[in-house]
């Protein structure tokens, strides 16, 4: 971030999932399966150097074109230029490169002592010439006024180019540009965005021959410093998606929508994109794929590995999505692996779920010394089920064939697969043939060996790791290693080393049902005063709460309130309901809801029911040390809380007791 577009490695649309983008038959337009977050080579085996990319369709072929690092180390820190690299594809599977579209020069515009980023292609019909246009800023100090951010235009007879400078702009009203988009609506007419000296988002329409700023259409500003702005039409509504500005670290993105470029666009965003750092990405352009049954929209999010402001571009790599869109709101969901039709224009998730997710490592290419590993990590299903696949994050230094294995928890190998057609860096995947069967609620390991690199992140399975139906447990001896090749025990700080399974679920097993099932508490208290006494749990799946129930003691009688919280709001959603208990009888007792409440996937929840006026309570302390997971319904470490106050939502934890209250879900 922060004019990041020139340093991005971001990968051409399907190039840019591959080793694992499969193309369909030679007779038909290819159906091609992306795994966001993968690397991707071009056809000489290289790592695609195409940053601050623009990927566009002219005629049959796709081209990709981005800035060239100018170091060979591919680790600069910060990006001066190297010239413009330009790719080409028929097939999305396979990426060549064509050379420099743009060559530095090494003084005055296009200078190697610069920063030049953002590269744009459009094709002017009236002209019958590419134009190229770019942002370029900074320098060394040596440029004068090049140093404040402005436009560049070129022109090429070819896609390919050579493009041949024609002129630089400063764009009336603009004090600096920065980060660039363009946008060729439906009639021709071309447009550039750009975030304008990092405090506004201006949209500048160009002349008819692209080669200059006619007019400025729009400017707004939420206050806030934002970068990377893209537009993208649907249905006759504009959506323009950016970012904030954090330096080099993830953040929001977030999108506006408007009937016209002109705006009026709200200043503030209308809503956000993904998870709380948009899956680690920012993009630069949405590229629509248009065909005979629809137009998707690909998210073309682009990933950083930029350690203390100095980026690897080796390790940076990116997450291709597709977009959703209702009315005038757009989505951005998260698919390990997802599969676009380029004829028919339209696309379908993998039904397959992962533990890791979009997660990628904290720490990349880390080595003790060349020692080779067997690393991974402990996990379970709350339903039965079949993994299909292995897979792990690669960093870029390492090489040689690797082996998964997926293991029993006492280590008894259940299958073995090695990897073929790596990329050098991201995330790699190997299908299972067959795939094994596993079952609900047990305990597996999956590992893959390693030469001398690996990936790490501290500390990650100190709490359990939920994603859907699959888990990573916390046992306090997650994130395993070993000698490669054997059944890894050790561990240390619960690391994640970035090994996972891809799983599809069979059915049966926990299913929804309940949180401590048939469990019973270690005793019985009764304190003056009263409590609200609670458990907090969350479901990885929508259900139906159709029951409160708690379990009793002989003594334990008379009326309990019950109550269902939002946890994050603190508000009542369901109740408050009396419960008169009947003393005289030990064991599970249960209160069905007036009415069933609707539980939301994700979405954390407290059930209280309070102590009645005998003040008796069931405990096991230490019962919540580690959380609990049955089915789609799982608690954290603390998950027993209470408080002194009746009719208050209890949020106080003490010793990780559990009060055995607990819900039915269907």
């Amino acid at each position: 971030m922060k004019i990041r577009a020139l340093l991005l490695l971001v990968a051409g649309l399907f190039g840019a999932v591959p080793a694992v983008l499969i193309a369909g038959p030679a007779s038909a337009a290819p159906v091609v399966t992306i795994r966001a977050g993968a690397g991707i080579d071009d056809d000489s085996g290289n790592p695609l150097q195409a940053h601050g990319s623009d990927v566009t369709k002219f005629g049959s072929t796709w081209y990709w074109y981005g800035s060239a690092p100018r170091d060979t180390n591919n680790a600069l820190p910060f990006a001066a230029f190297g010239g413009i690299n330009v790719y080409s594809s028929t097939d999305f599977v396979t990426w060549h490169y064509q050379g420099l579209a743009v060559s530095p020069t090494t003084s005055g515009t296009l200078s190697n002592k610069l920063v030049a980023y953002n590269p744009r292609v459009l094709y002017n019909a009236g002209t019958a010439k590419y134009v190229m246009v770019l942002s370029e800023c900074c320098g060394d100090g040596t440029n004068g006024q090049l140093e404040t951010g402005h436009l560049v235009f070129m022109t090429a007879t070819t896609p390919a180019g050579p493009f041949t400078f024609v002129r630089d702009e400063w764009p009336p009203n603009a004090s600096s540009v920065y980060d660039m988009g363009s946008f060729q609506d439906t009639d021709g007419t071309a447009y550039v965005l750009y975030s304008d000296g990092n405090s506004s988002v201006s949209i500048d329409r160009l002349a008819t021959d692209y080669l200059s700023v006619a007019q400025r259409v729009a400017n707004f500003s939420s206050g806030q410093c934002e970068e990377a702005p893209a537009v993208v039409k649907n249905n006759g509504t504009y959506f323009l998606t950016n970012s904030y500005c954090s330096g080099w670290a993830a953040n929001q993105n977030h999108y506006r929508h408007a009937t016209s470029l002109a705006g009026p666009w709200n200043s503030q965003p209308d809503g956000n994109l993904g998870n709380s750092v948009t899956y680690n990405t920012q993009a630069f352009d949405i590229l629509p794929v248009q065909g005979t049954a629809g137009t998707t929209y690909v998210w073309i999010g682009d990933r950083w590995d930029c350690p203390q402001a100095k980026c690897d571009l080796s390790a940076s790599t990116y997450a291709w999505l597709p977009l959703t869109f209702t009315g005038n709101t757009m989505a951005l969901n998260w698919y390990n692996t997802w599969h676009l039709d380029l004829g028919a224009g339209t696309w379908t998730a993998d039904s397959g779920a992962n533990v890791l997710g979009p997660q990628i490592p904290g720490r990349i290419n880390v080595t003790d010394g060349g020692a080779a590993y067997e690393m991974g990590m402990k996990f379970q299903a709350a339903t039965n089920g079949q993994i299909t696949a292995i897979r792990y994050y690669r960093g870029f230094s390492e090489t040689g064939t690797h082996t998964g294995h997926l293991w029993t928890s006492g280590g008894t190998s259940l299958a073995t697969v090695n990897f073929t057609g790596e990329s050098h860096v991201g995330w790699q995947q190997a299908t299972l043939s067959p795939p094994v069967t596993i079952q609900a609620g047990t305990v597996y390991v999956v590992t893959v060996g390693v030469h001398g690199y690996y990936n790490q992140t501290n500390n990650a399975f100190d709490s359990p790791l939920v994603n859907g139906p699959l888990t990573a447990v916390a046992d306090g001896a997650n994130g395993v290693y070993g000698p490669i090749g054997t059944f890894p025990t050790g561990s240390f700080g619960n690391s994640n080393y970035f090994a996972d399974v891809s799983f599809t679920s069979t059915g049966g097993g926990t299913g929804g049902g309940t949180i401590l099932t048939t469990q019973t508490p270690a005793g019985f208290l009764s304190d003056p005063g009263g409590y609200e006494l609670g458990t907090r749990f969350s479901s990885t799946a929508a259900g139906s709460l159709t029951k409160v129930r708690i379990y009793t003691g002989a003594s334990e009688g008379g009326n309990h309130t019950v109550r269902l919280w939002n946890a994050a709001t603190g508000t009542v959603v369901a109740g408050p309901y009396t419960w008169n208990v009947t003393a005289g009888t030990q064991g599970w007792r249960e209160f069905p809801l007036p009415a069933a409440y609707s539980l939301a996937a994700g979405t954390d929840y407290v059930v209280s029911v309070s102590t009645s006026g005998d003040n008796w309570y069931p405990y096991t302390a230490h019962g919540f040390d580690s959380p609990i997971v049955n089915g789609n319904l799982h608690t954290y470490t603390g998950s027993g809380v209470f408080s002194t106050t009746l009719g208050a939502m209890p949020t106080t934890s003490f010793n990780n007791t559990n009060y055995f209250r607990d819900v039915v879900v269907s």
